[in-house]
């Protein structure tokens, strides 16, 4: 479980999270690819969305950045 959440941390940090305004389809496809890969692995484990989920916030919302250690 703690490698998941490790594998889902580093997916987080890596993901380009505004690849939808991206002029090139090749970024475009690509950072939804790795969308929605990330939310596959979120389906399994509530820890996992609510970690994908104060992720987003800290991007889009420019909210505190959350610590991995207090999720799982």
């Amino acid at each position: 479980m703690v490698k998941d959440m490790e594998k889902l941390w580093e997916l987080l940090e890596k993901h380009d999270w505004y690849y939808n305004y991206s002029d090139d389809h090749r970024y475009y496809v690509k950072g939804s690819d790795e969308r929605k890969a990330i939310q596959a692995m979120c389906q399994e484990n509530g820890s996992m969305l609510r970690l994908y989920e104060d992720y987003a916030h800290y991007i889009f919302n420019k909210t505190e950045k959350p610590e991995l250690e207090n999720y799982g």
